[in-house]
C-alpha cells in the first residue's frame, strides 16, 4: 500500500487523521508521516486498513465497526 491509497482509504472511510489514529492505536503525527510518505506504512496497519474497508464495501447487517459498538470518534 503506498500513501496515496492511504490517504484514498481513510478518506472513503471519513475519518481524520486523529479519528483513524484512535482507531490504529498510532498517534495523528504517524497518521500524517504514512500519507507524506515520510514512514513506510507497517504491515499490521495496511491490514487493519483494508479490514476497515472491507467493513465500509461489504456490510453485513449482524457485524458492526468497533467504532460503532464503542462509541469511538
Amino acid at each position: 500500500m503506498d500513501s496515496k491509497e492511504f490517504v484514498q482509504i481513510r478518506r472513503s472511510l471519513g475519518k481524520t487523521q486523529e479519528q483513524l489514529g484512535l482507531l490504529l492505536c498510532v498517534s495523528a503525527k504517524a497518521i500524517q508521516s504514512y500519507e507524506q510518505g515520510w514512514r513506510n506504512i507497517p504491515s499490521h496497519i495496511e491490514r487493519q486498513m483494508l479490514l476497515f474497508l472491507s467493513l465500509k464495501k461489504f456490510p453485513d447487517s449482524r457485524v458492526r465497526a468497533c467504532w460503532e459498538i464503542k462509541n469511538c470518534p
